[in-house]
């Protein structure tokens, strides 16, 4: 025998009083995928048919009716626009690599080293990160000719290496790591570049996805 604690809502009056919540969550996300349903099936469509369906829309505007690749083998055959994905992504995965890598050690030395002119060089990092891209095209363009980098990979990745946000985030997760953890290693013998691969970076995954993810995104947007 139960007995129904006074007070307390059953789970199936807790269940109905979510429901609008539920109903609201389900509409939001029927309103976001909507104009990706009707991007790819548009994509699979007849260019004649891709807004035959839509003034007054009918449901036949999500289910392409004649499938084609038409629109696709235009895009990568005579328009070439595989090599530019394949060139971003390259570009992407070596920033993300690279980049983080130089990225996670600079915020490691403003986190845990105390030098000469350390805030002061912080500073000047975080300047750099609010320097508007536009200030900067003409004088690295310039800079680029006159080392004879013009399209090549290298003008494309050593600008994109050094990111001041990543830094800036870097230098603040690294900063709330406990240096009893930097102590026990060096009474272990290891050395500040076996405490920062062995120690720190495992411990780092949250920070390294979210670098990661900044650093491809701001590659692939850019070509």
């Amino acid at each position: 025998m139960t007995r129904h604690v006074s007070g307390r809502p059953s789970r199936s009056r807790r269940s109905l009083r979510r429901l609008p919540l539920y109903l609201g969550v389900l509409l939001i996300s029927a309103v976001a995928v909507f104009p990706l349903l009707w991007s790819l099936a548009a994509s699979l469509s007849p260019n004649e048919q891709v807004f035959a369906n839509t003034f007054p829309f009918s449901w036949q505007a999500l289910v392409p009716v004649d499938l084609t690749l038409e629109a696709y083998d235009a895009l990568f055959s005579e328009r070439g626009f595989l090599r530019p994905i394949i060139n971003t992504t390259v570009l992407g995965i070596i920033t993300v690599f690279v980049g983080g890598l130089i990225a996670a050690m600079a915020g490691f030395a403003f986190a845990t080293f105390d030098f000469r002119f350390k805030n002061a060089l912080f500073v000047i990092v975080l300047l750099t990160f609010m320097v508007p891209p536009e200030v900067t095209i003409i004088p690295l363009y310039s800079m680029v000719d006159s080392v004879g980098w013009v399209n090549s990979w290298q003008a494309l990745l050593l600008p994109g290496l050094a990111n001041a946000l990543i830094v800036f985030l870097f230098r603040q997760f690294f900063a709330d790591i406990a240096p009893d953890l930097y102590d026990a290693g060096r009474v272990d013998g290891a050395g500040w570049f076996r405490i920062f691969f062995s120690i720190v970076l495992p411990i780092s995954k949250p920070i390294l996805i979210a670098a990661s993810l900044v650093l491809f995104l701001s590659v692939w947007e850019q070509f």
